[in-house]
């Protein structure tokens, strides 16, 4: 299970996940609505996610 912390929600969430792809997937987040970090940095969605990583997933706002 990875970690998953979402911003600025404040949740924590458990994910059974090998890819960031998949915690899109299993948490039902839109991949164009929000930024994948792991370990503070961004990523692609196809990296691949280990446990002990800090996976946290920022929502993207935009405006005018």
């Amino acid at each position: 299970m990875v970690k998953v912390r979402v911003l600025p929600e404040g949740k924590i969430l458990d994910v059974e996940a090998e890819r960031v792809e998949d915690i899109f997937r299993e948490l039902g987040y839109s991949r164009e609505a929000y930024v994948a970090l792991v370990n503070g940095k961004p990523v692609v969605e196809s990296r691949r996610v280990k446990d002990d990583e800090e996976v946290v997933l920022v929502r993207v706002l935009s405006g005018g």
